[in-house]
C-alpha cells in the first residue's frame, strides 16, 4: 500500500486559554510540522497538513479532510494544553479511517508517552524530534512491518507500554530538507501584533536553530530539542530567507528560535550575508536573545542587517528569584540590553513572570515596576506554569503545590481565563495570581507612551481591530 501521511496541528481554543484576550490572540505558523513533511516527501511520501489553529470549521473541515485525502497515517502534534483535542482528532480519525494508524509526538509526547498510550486512541508515540526516522516508522506502519525497534517509539506491546532506545540528536541540521511551506494556507495566519512590523500577510517564520544550553527551571522547550545548542549555517539560513521571498514575497521574518544569538560568531555572518547580499534592503526581521548575551556593536550591526525587534527574557526584577529559576542575569543585565537595544534603534519585547515559587507580593510589585521602568516597548507577564518534564513541574509537585493534573489549564495567560492557574506560590490563591496579571499588563500598556507605542505601529485596520480587543480586555 502507498503510504500517505496527513500531519494534524489540533485546534488551540483560545476563548478558553486567553479569555477576554481570545480576539487578540496570534496563529502561528506550524514550521516543526513543515519540517517533518519536507523528511517525508522527500523519503517519496504523500503528506498533507491540517492545523486547527486557523481552520474555521473545526472537526468538521477535519472530517472532510479525513475522507477525500485518506491517510494511511496519522501524525499529531501533542501539545499539554490540547490534550483533550489530540484525543478528539484521534478518536475521529480512526471512526473514519478505521485502518489508519495514529501517532503522536511533540514535547508533551516526549514527556509523559505512557500517558499519551493510556488513550486507546492513540496506537504509536513519538518521542524526541521525528526526522531521522519518520520515513521508515510511516512505511512500516502502512505496510504492517516491525516498529519495535525503531528509535523512539513507544508502543503497546505484550500487555505493557514498550519504549525503544532514544532517537539521537541530528548532528547536522543543514542534513534536513528546507520546509515544506507549500502546505500551509499562507493567508489565513495572524501573528502577534507586536510582531508585525509591516503587512501581516508578508510576514514568514523560520526556525535556525535547536537546542538551548540554559538551565531554567520553567521551560519545557530543551525537553524536545535537548540542552546542546545546534544550528542551521549562516548559507542555509540564508537560502530559507531568499525562498520565502521569492515564493511568499517575505517582507518580515520571524526567527522562531529559543535563543537566535548563543552563537556570536554565527549572527555576525547572518548579518554580514544579508547587508551584502541587499536582502537587508528589502526585509526586516524580528528574533529572541538573551539579555547577558547582546552587546552594544552586535546589536547595531542586527539592525543594520534589518532587525528591527528583539525580544528579550527579563522574566523577573527580582535577583533572588532570578537565581531561583537558574536564569543567570542579573537586573543590570537587563537594563544594559534594553538600553544598547533602543540606541541601536531596535524595538524591544520583554516577557516576564510572576507568581513564581515562593514569590512574595512585595516581589510581585517588584517586577511589574522593573518592567515599567527598562523602557521596553512591549512586555508580556505570564503566569509560572509547570509544564511537564520542568524542574518547576517538579518543585511544584514536591512542595504540594500543583492545584491540579488538569493540563487543559497550563496556560501562562490563565489570568485572562475562566479557570483557576495549575500552579501558585506558597500563601497565595490563584484568583490573586490572576489579579495581578491583568494589573500588569494594564499598568505597563496604559500609560501614554505605551499606548502611542502600540498605535504607531499599526499598519491596518486588522491591526487596530487587534489592538481594540485587546485594550478592552485589559480594561474590563
Amino acid at each position: 500500500m502507498e503510504p500517505k501521511v496527513l500531519l494534524i496541528n489540533p485546534s488551540f481554543n483560545l476563548e478558553s486559554h486567553f479569555g477576554r484576550l481570545a480576539k487578540a490572540g496570534p496563529s502561528l505558523l506550524p514550521v516543526g510540522s513543515t519540517y517533518l513533511a519536507a523528511v517525508l516527501e522527500a523519503g517519496g511520501i504523500t503528506v498533507s497538513i491540517w492545523d486547527g489553529q486557523v481552520e474555521p470549521a473545526g472537526l468538521d473541515s477535519l472530517e472532510e479532510e479525513l475522507r477525500e485525502f485518506r491517510p494511511t497515517v496519522v501524525g499529531i502534534t501533542a501539545y499539554s494544553p490540547m490534550l483533550a483535542q489530540v484525543r478528539a482528532v484521534a478518536r475521529l480519525s480512526h471512526s473514519i479511517l478505521p485502518d489508519c494508524s495514529v501517532l503522536v509526538g511533540g514535547v508533551h509526547a516526549t514527556v509523559l508517552p505512557d500517558e499519551m498510550l493510556d488513550m486507546e486512541e492513540i496506537d504509536v508515540v513519538v518521542r524526541g524530534e521525528a526526522e531521522p526516522i519518520i520515513v521508515s516508522l510511516i512505511e512500516s506502519l502502512t505496510n504492517g512491518g516491525e516498529i519495535h525497534t525503531i528509535s523512539g517509539v513507544s508502543i503497546r506491546r505484550n500487555g505493557s507500554h514498550h519504549h525503544a532506545p532514544p532517537i539521537p540528536m541530528i548532528e547536522n541540521l543543514d542534513s534536513v530538507p528546507k520546509p515544506s511551506l507549500h502546505l500551509l494556507k499562507h493567508h489565513l495566519y495572524r501573528p502577534a501584533p507586536e510582531i508585525t512590523m509591516t503587512n501581516p500577510s508578508k510576514i514568514q517564520s523560520i526556525i535556525t536553530s535547536r537546542g538551548c544550553p540554559y538551565q531554567c527551571i520553567f521551560c519545557s522547550a530543551r525537553l524536545l530539542s535537548g540542552r546542546r545548542y545546534r544550528y542551521h549555517s549562516p548559507k542555509r539560513v540564508i537560502e530559507e530567507i531568499e525562498q520565502v521571498i521569492r515564493d511568499y514575497d517575505a517582507r518580515e521574518i520571524v526567527f522562531l528560535d529559543d535563543n537566535f544569538i548563543v552563537n556570536k560568531n554565527r549572527v555576525y555572518r547572518i548579518c554580514d550575508d544579508l547587508i551584502e547580499s541587499g536582502i537587508s534592503k528589502r526585509l526586516i526581521w524580528a528574533c529572541n536573545g538573551r539579555v547577558d548575551e547582546v552587546d552594544q556593536d552586535m546589536l547595531f550591526r542586527m539592525r543594520e542587517a534589518g532587525c528591527r525587534l528583539i525580544s528579550f527574557g527579563v522574566e523577573s526584577g527580582v535577583k533572588r528569584l532570578l537565581n531561583l529559576i537558574k536564569k543567570d542575569i542579573t537586573l543590570q543585565d537587563s537594563i544594559q540590553a534594553v538600553t544598547w537595544a533602543k540606541r541601536a534603534g531596535i524595538r524591544v519585547r520583554t516577557t516576564l513572570i510572576i507568581g513564581l515559587p515562593t514569590e512574595t507580593v512585595q516581589e510581585t510589585k517588584q517586577t511589574i515596576e522593573f518592567a515599567k521602568n527598562l523602557g521596553s516597548d512591549f512586555a508580556k507577564f505570564s503566569l509560572a506554569t509547570p509544564y511537564p518534564g520542568t524542574e518547576l513541574c517538579e518543585i511544584a509537585e514536591t512542595r504540594g503545590l500543583m492545584k491540579s493534573h488538569d493540563w487543559s489549564r497550563a496556560s501562562s495567560m490563565a489570568g485572562f481565563s475562566s479557570y483557576e492557574p495549575l500552579f501558585t506560590p506558597e500563601g497565595r490563591t490563584g484568583e490573586e495570581m490572576k489579579r495581578w496579571q491583568r494589573r500588569a499588563m494594564r499598568e505597563f500598556y496604559m500609560r501614554p507612551r505605551q499606548l502611542w507605542n502600540v498605535l504607531s505601529q499599526t499598519k491596518s485596520l486588522a491591526d487596530v481591530r487587534l489592538l481594540f480587543e485587546a485594550a478592552r480586555a485589559m480594561i474590563r
